[in-house]
């Protein structure tokens, strides 16, 4: 990590410290022999909240070390880092000053996959914390982190604690469409090398070393929502009634945006997500982690997660508003917004079944749950049944992925 990241341009030795935890020669040596700050620490807790206490002590001390500096990066021990991985946070931190709905910016991006992510200058906001080689602001910790972290006796990873609502309070973070980092590490307290290999072993990952950063005012959260909106509206829906096994089921040559639309029975319910993810060889581990109201830049396609409310029967899709922070729309509790530029895989193995058929009031357009005989209710030609929208059944459809 330590050659990756002294060779990108901009470095500078003296702006970079090693924290490390515990009293270690060997990682001190390798520290200095690069001519870079080693600093050990008495390690506090155990497992996850050893692992919590050490972020806080060295983000404590890199602000102490630095007193005039307005931001801090974060990186683990088993990252690579880009050749523009300066420059990609620096063309970033006015963006970060500026706007008070923004609270880190990230060079990782959880679906930055090489059949995914091709464009270096795409940007995205995306909730949560993606962390993985991060920036934040110091009024950002001093002011409202540094107090509340989560002390010793609590073993809770850092990241999550931070992603919870209460934390987060809505802000999100800037993700790239390629990752500026590549995450090596197969082993660790939360990895092992079969988790690896599936989630981290085909990530995209920035060889360009200038790559400039387009349309950064488009990122601020009103211009993002509306290009979002605009984008939705403007989009194709893709046929419904086809299994996302299908390898036209979003076409490979394509003039705008598809769209699908994916059922939720509560805002937490991503029994439907998870088994489209798996067929569209996504990351499906934690959806929140790359889930926005909106994606922007060149996209080719996305998926509208939807909780319907009351009163919501006979909506068009193209009627579903992005609900803004505060004001949700009263048939949209819940909307969020997934990157699905997809590869046509084959279909022969089996996916966990539920129930083959579901009979509900759908109002009229979004997904059945997605399982090995049900598939996705095309929000054009509703079938009925007893005055009823009724989820159709198939044949039954199998599903052979990486993931």
């Amino acid at each position: 990590m330590l050659r990756s990241l002294l060779s990108a341009s901009g470095a500078n030795p003296g702006m970079i410290t090693v924290f490390i935890d515990g009293y270690f020669e060997e990682p001190l040596g390798v520290a200095q022999l690069f001519g870079l700050r080693g600093i050990q620490h008495t390690p506090i807790g155990t497992k996850s909240a050893r692992i919590s206490q050490h972020y806080k002590a060295s983000l404590t001390a890199t602000f102490n070390i630095f007193p005039g500096a307005k931001y801090a990066i974060i990186l683990e021990e088993d990252l690579d880092v880009s050749p523009d991985f300066f420059s990609y946070f620096g063309q970033l931190s006015r963006l970060l000053d500026e706007d008070p709905s923004l609270w880190c910016v990230s060079a990782w991006n959880d679906q930055s996959y090489e059949h995914t992510s091709k464009d270096p200058g795409l940007l995205y906001r995306v909730e949560g914390m993606p962390g993985l080689g991060w920036m934040l602001k110091r009024s950002l910790y001093k002011e409202e982190l540094e107090a509340k972290w989560p002390g010793p006796e609590k073993v809770w990873d850092w990241d999550m604690w931070m992603r919870l609502p209460e934390v987060r309070k809505g802000r999100e973070c800037v993700v790239p469409d390629v990752s500026r980092t590549y995450h090596f590490g197969a082993s660790g307290l939360n990895m092992n090398s079969y988790f690896h290999d599936i989630y981290f072993k085909k990530h995209s990952f920035n060889a360009s070393p200038d790559v400039r950063l387009r349309d950064l005012k488009s990122l601020k959260r009103k211009n993002y929502e509306e290009l979002l909106e605009a984008m939705i509206s403007e989009a194709t829906v893709v046929d419904h009634s086809q299994s996302p096994c299908e390898e036209d089921f979003i076409p490979e040559k394509r003039a705008k945006a598809h769209v699908m639309y994916i059922k939720m029975e509560h805002e937490k319910d991503y029994t439907t997500w998870l088994q489209v993810a798996k067929v569209r060889n996504l990351h499906r581990g934690w959806i929140a982690k790359g889930v926005a109201r909106g994606v922007t830049g060149d996209v080719d396609s996305f998926a509208v997660f939807q909780n319907l409310g009351p009163g919501c029967e006979g909506l068009s899709p193209r009627a579903v508003e992005i609900p803004h922070e505060g004001q949700p729309h009263p048939c949209h509790r819940s909307a969020f917004l997934r990157v699905l530029e997809a590869q046509a895989f084959g279909c022969d193995a089996d996916l966990p079944g539920v129930p083959e058929e579901r009979e509900e009031s759908v109002a009229g357009f979004l997904l059945a749950t997605l399982s090995v005989s049900s598939t996705l209710v095309d929000p054009r030609r509703p079938a009925k049944e007893n005055g009823r929208e009724k989820i159709p059944s198939a044949s039954p459809r199998k599903c052979d992925t990486i993931l």
